[in-house]
């Protein structure tokens, strides 16, 4: 089996990219017609499950849990809760988007944050398996996922589990 290694440098290029997607894809949210914003809200949840079970797997279990980061993913887990329950035509939409995207600048700021956790002599290999997933994640579309995008929050979490399981287990 390859061991593949890469740069903090690199890893926090590939998380401000997923980020900036995130942010991109709740921007189109907010734009978009009330069907767009349940297609788009659908492909957002999607997308986080997996870039955060990625983050959970490779980047939080390098890092101390507690303090920010614990509070930015309950804020992150609220903010999306609360938009997914909103009807899309609500008046009130808009202001849960902001508030996503509050979340989310907190969440990328802890994030990078905890990159400090893992850029330490012999994690070489979890900085090159997180950049290796990050990029996947980054590739995938609504399409190649193998479960229900749909599915409810639980649903959701545990397949996003077993997906970066398959991916963990694949090699280039």
């Amino acid at each position: 089996m390859e061991k593949v290694t890469s740069t903090v440098d690199e890893v926090r290029t590939r998380l401000e990219d997923q980020h900036r997607r995130i942010v991109d894809m709740v921007d189109a949210l907010r734009a978009g017609s009330s069907a767009d914003r349940a297609r788009g809200f659908v492909r957002l949840r999607a997308f986080l499950a997996l870039h955060e079970e990625v983050e959970r797997r490779l980047l939080h279990a390098a890092t101390p849990a507690g303090g920010d980061r614990q509070d930015e993913e309950e804020g992150l887990a609220v903010a999306v809760a609360c938009l997914g329950r909103l009807d899309a035509d609500a008046t009130e939409y808009e202001e849960l988007t902001d508030r996503l995207v509050e979340a989310l600048h907190r969440h990328h700021a802890a994030e990078i944050d905890g990159l400090r956790g893992i850029a330490r002599p012999g994690r070489s290999e979890r900085l090159g398996e997180l950049h290796r997933l990050l990029g996947i994640v980054s590739q995938m579309e609504l399409s190649d996922l193998t479960f229900p995008a749909d599915a409810p929050d639980a649903e959701l979490s545990a397949a996003a589990r077993r997906e970066v399981d398959t991916m963990l287990t694949q090699r280039r």
